[in-house]
């Protein structure tokens, strides 16, 4: 995925598809990346003329696909219908194998995440060079996935300048509950406790509230296949998908956000929903 070609599609996406304008439909061919859930595939896709230009980006599917139906690796065909501000994938055909490039560890090795699932304890090293973990007993946690070196403004940017929005709702008292905020790097390697450090002081990060995080290599793919984060290094880079979660005290994946949709008000929501609900 080129940076600059992605932030072309977000100018193209604000052109195209605006609320109240009938659907446009657009032939899509590709090759299938990831297989995030039954309905949502990444896909190395052609250019698709009008639209967009050839990129790796995540496609919500009009319906789940029966098992089976595709593999990684494969390409495929299909129609991209927009309509009032969405986009969705449908009449998915499978063209055959392409040379595999997709590597990680093995699905079945792997636990995939889901609302109502307890999340697994993950090893951490946090931007003051302190062992830390995914979640904090008798704490809500909000998690996000960013890393320092991300240029893309609606990416991991946006998720950080969020991030300092909650960060305020917290020490205002908006959310009732005992809640911190966790940023998870996608580039571990890169991404030292002191280059953490440096980018939650960017963003006025205060480490009582909200902590910045690296796990080793393995355990961050363990993360990122947990969360089903979708990340593929693009030179010094990386491309990656976006999901943000609540979880709770007891390490219960309460809800978790795909993309940058989601406002800080929807988050500080459903936290004292939450806190609410285990008080009946």
């Amino acid at each position: 995925m080129h940076r600059l070609k992605l932030l072309s599609v977000f100018c193209l996406w604000g052109a195209t598809a605006l609320p109240g304008l009938a659907a446009e439909r657009y032939a899509v061919s590709g090759i299938v990346r990831a297989m995030l859930s039954p309905t949502e595939l990444v896909i190395a896709h052609e250019e698709i003329p009008g639209f967009m230009p050839a990129m790796t980006m995540a496609f919500t599917l009009d319906e789940a696909l029966p098992s089976g139906t595709v593999e990684l690796d494969d390409r495929i065909s299909g129609t991209l219908i927009v309509e009032a501000g969405d986009m969705r994938l449908t009449d998915i055909r499978r063209l055959g194998q392409a040379k595999a490039i997709v590597s990680g560890p093995a699905p079945s090795k792997a636990v995939i995440l889901a609302e109502g699932d307890t999340v697994p304890s993950f090893v951490l090293e946090n931007q003051k060079g302190e062992a830390d973990n995914v979640f904090d007993a008798g704490t809500y946690t909000i998690a996000t996935f960013i890393f320092t070196r991300c240029p893309v403004p609606d990416f991991c940017p946006l998720m950080s300048s969020r991030f300092a929005s909650l960060q305020n709702a917290i020490q205002e008292g908006a959310i009732q509950s005992p809640t911190r905020l966790l940023s998870l790097t996608l580039d571990p390697e890169f991404d030292t406790p002191d280059r953490l450090k440096a980018y939650g002081e960017a963003y006025k990060a205060d480490d009582r509230v909200w902590t910045l995080a690296r796990a080793s290599v393995k355990e961050t793919d363990r993360l990122v296949r947990a969360f089903r984060v979708f990340r593929e290094r693009d030179g010094a880079l990386l491309d990656h998908t976006l999901a943000t979660a609540l979880i709770a005290p007891d390490g219960t994946l309460i809800k978790i956000w795909r993309g940058n949709g989601w406002t800080p008000d929807e988050v500080v929501a459903a936290v004292n929903a939450a806190e609410f609900s285990e008080q009946k």
